[in-house]
């Protein structure tokens, strides 16, 4: 089974900037492994909410940065408690 494929942009908004990410329909994550520097991406929100609550918890994802592929999972997924949008998201690499 092939891996959903999700593309990514280095982002360079940190701490409270990113509800200005939101707001312009983009999704802030950070992909991280063991030994290596966390990297803070943006994801288009729509596109990503669909692929994330359409997949399983465990799966795999190929996620497409700067020409390469990165293959992660998604570690932590914070919501918005009152409706449920998706803020930001973790990706582990695998």
């Amino acid at each position: 089974m092939a891996n959903a494929v999700l593309n990514a942009e280095k982002r360079e908004t940190l701490g409270k900037g990113l509800s200005k990410l939101r707001q312009n329909d983009l999704l802030p994550a950070v992909i991280y492994g063991k030994g290596e520097a966390a990297t803070a991406v943006q994801f288009p929100l729509h596109a990503t909410s669909l692929v994330l609550n359409r997949t399983a918890a465990n799966a795999v994802y190929d996620i497409e940065l700067d020409g390469a592929t990165v293959q992660a999972t998604v570690q932590e997924i914070q919501r918005d408690m009152i409706r449920g949008d998706i803020l930001h998201v973790d990706f582990l690499k695998s």
